[in-house]
């Protein structure tokens, strides 16, 4: 809203980015898909991007350590170690949309034992797919009607769980402001540092190169007047060994 009102934003569309998102995407497609959506619908004010990271597994474990005595197996739940705890992301696609993959559903509340689709949906679109293997890369490509939404409604306190949701479920055809999704290709790399599990998940990503060129040996200019990492092999793997001030190295 503030934005909004020093009128500080001027790009038509802008790049809005949780300043805790490490990624290496190319977002120049997602850019000019949606200059070509917006010109041919005005409604279309956003286009999410997503990344393939895969859907929760249900497992039976065995904490009896073979003790039929003990009771059943105790089942746990794993999933990706780029998703917080708290995220229960389930994303509803139209991917047979006219001018690209429309979000239908955003619902992210933790444990929620169902969801809710508006019933006029299932008449206008032919196809919904319901997607949980999808990470929600914490970029968006925004039209300024965004930023004019938000200072409309003054109870929005949260641009996903507020206005994406709300955005996504409006049925009235005039009303609707239409967001879009991009799923990041192979080699794109994004995702978000919401806490210790993900800092150390996302960290073991670039030091595994999943991120490139966003790796050690390649940090941008001007941390080399204080430290350097270079790419070794050490034995059968690959080590990096820092090198501070110009002078020798520590493992």
């Amino acid at each position: 809203r503030e934005l909004d009102k020093r009128g500080l934003v001027r790009s038509d569309p802008f790049l809005l980015m949780h300043g805790d998102v490490v990624t290496n995407a190319d977002v120049k497609g997602a850019l000019e898909a949606h200059r070509a959506r917006k010109k041919k619908d005005n409604a279309a004010i956003m286009t999410m991007l997503f990344k393939r990271v895969g859907g929760w597994d249900y497992t039976e474990g065995d904490n009896n350590e073979g003790d039929s005595a003990a009771g059943p197996a105790t089942p746990y739940v794993r999933s990706s170690p780029l998703r917080p705890v708290s995220d229960d992301l389930v994303v509803g696609l139209d991917p047979t949309d006219a001018h690209g993959t429309r979000v239908l559903l955003y619902d992210s509340t933790p444990r929620k034992p169902s969801l809710s689709l508006p019933t006029s949906f299932f008449a206008s679109h032919s196809r919904i797919d319901l997607r949980s293997d999808l990470l929600d890369c914490g970029i968006d490509v925004c039209s300024p009607d965004v930023l004019a939404r938000f200072s409309d409604e003054f109870d929005y306190q949260d641009v996903r769980r507020h206005f994406v949701a709300n955005s996504c479920a409006e049925e009235e055809e005039g009303l609707q402001n239409r967001i879009y999704a991009h799923v990041l290709g192979e080699g794109e790399y994004a995702a978000r540092v919401h806490d210790f599990g993900t800092y150390g998940a996302v960290s073991r990503d670039l030091l595994r190169r999943w991120c490139y060129p966003v790796v050690p040996d390649n940090l941008p200019s001007g941390y080399e007047k204080r430290y350097r990492y270079q790419l070794t092999a050490g034995g059968r793997r690959f080590v990096y060994r820092e090198t501070k001030g110009g002078g020798g190295s520590a493992g």
